[in-house]
């Protein structure tokens, strides 16, 4: 092995860990537009419904007409086919609903169910990728007040807001169209309570419009990072979000302020994915990167995986307040693979445990660390599944390596 390699190896496994800091940008936003806000009931008369904006949240007629204005699209008899009645925002915290009013006849087959889960996908998508690349749950099928519908949920992490958005979004068949509604918020918790906005139809008693027990049901289950160029697929849990440009900020901060041999290491370094638990509490992360095996002049062979292994291993044990084990080598998805166990002290709080596993696959070596304050936090994402090229997906780390690799508890 090189005797440069264990030096950037060591470096490495203080990296990933570095990259798990929260950061808060320092860039003001925009003043907003002088608000025009319009009454807190509201009622369509051709959907023959009504309902009532929660306190604290008002409509914003301005933004409501400067986005029917962009809709052009007209239907054979000349109305618009998309409108929206209603945008509503909390000038406090982040809380949206969004309304809109789509005409039936603006499409060639009708509204039928396949129609209002393709138009619950877009729009939800559409508003969520404002903020950048959203994780979305598949569609699912209820009825509303006795009208066929359609529920989704996804969401993304928010550049402007600090955070995560998540947002939830129904659809229903009304009256031959389709009238949808679109809840925002910071937490999870948030925007199933906005979702479950009362409604009435036809004057008939008041429904919610997405039932909280739909809600908790709607949740992404899992969700699956495809790379075309690597031809892997990585399934996780769906309670985590994805927040990597959140870590790409912290990575070009590290650059900044490297030396010369360092700057390389970060240079060569291809953050494939950064990705937090939603439920702030369990403090999980996983963390998934590349690095091209010419940038230390490595050879593909176990005996590289071993030496690798070892570094990341070194690299934790010489972070603050921390320990490691050795490393455990098996076989992931058919390919050779290494895994360290860690586990940090940290000041205040839990103690975090966590493990890196790597394997090599064509040009690069890929890593995966993930972290969780409990061992069998850590476990549940151990058994996120790794495809190669098709094959049939096997756990990350099976249960029984894990355990092999287990600290002493103290």
């Amino acid at each position: 092995m090189s005797g440069r390699i264990p030096s950037m190896l060591v470096l490495l496994g203080a990296i990933s860990l570095g990259l798990m800091q929260r950061v808060t940008s320092q860039t003001a936003p925009a003043p907003p537009p002088t608000p025009v806000y319009g009454p807190s009931h509201v009622e369509v008369e051709p959907l023959h419904l009504v309902f009532d904006l929660p306190d604290g949240i008002r409509s914003r007629v301005d933004l409501a007409d400067q986005t029917n204005e962009k809709f052009q699209k007209k239907s054979p008899t000349g109305e618009k086919c998309v409108s929206v009645p209603a945008l509503a925002f909390d000038p406090a915290v982040v809380r949206r609903i969004y309304f809109y009013h789509y005409r039936g006849d603006c499409f060639d087959a009708g509204v039928t169910p396949g129609t209002l889960r393709n138009v619950v996908r877009s729009a939800l998508t559409g508003i969520l990728q404002a903020s950048g690349k959203p994780s979305m749950a598949s569609p699912l099928d209820y009825e509303l007040a006795h009208h066929p519908a359609t529920v989704i949920s996804g969401n993304v992490y928010s550049e402007a807001n600090h955070g995560l958005l998540f947002g939830e979004m129904a659809c229903a068949s009304v009256e031959g169209d389709i009238a949808c509604w679109a809840f925002i918020s910071s937490t999870a918790p948030k925007a199933a309570r906005l979702a479950a906005l009362p409604v009435r139809f036809d004057g008939n008693d008041a429904v919610p419009i997405i039932p909280e027990d739909l809600s908790r049901f709607v949740a992404l289950p899992s969700i699956t990072y495809r790379d075309e160029q690597r031809h892997l697929e990585f399934t996780y849990p769906g309670s985590f979000a994805n927040v990597q440009p959140r870590a790409n900020d912290i990575l070009k901060k590290k650059t900044e302020e490297a030396d010369a041999i360092q700057k390389k290491t970060f240079g060569c370094m291809k953050l494939l994915l950064n990705a937090d638990d939603l439920e702030d509490d369990k403090r999980s992360d996983i963390f998934f990167y590349a690095l091209p095996m010419e940038c230390g002049k490595l050879k593909p062979g176990p005996s590289t995986l071993r030496d690798f292994a070892a570094g990341i291993a070194k690299g934790l044990a010489k972070t603050s307040n921390s320990e490691s084990g050795k490393p455990t080598i098996y076989k992931l998805a058919g390919e050779d693979a290494a895994v360290v166990r860690g586990r940090l002290h940290p000041s205040s709080g839990k103690n975090v445990e966590l493990f890196e596993t790597c394997t090599i696959l064509g040009p690069d070596i890929l890593c995966w660390q993930m972290t969780s304050t409990s061992v069998e936090g850590l476990a549940a994402l151990a058994a996120s599944t790794v495809s190669f090229s098709g094959h049939p997906a096997t756990p990350l780390v099976p249960l029984d390596v894990l355990q092999r690799t287990e600290l002493d508890k103290k």
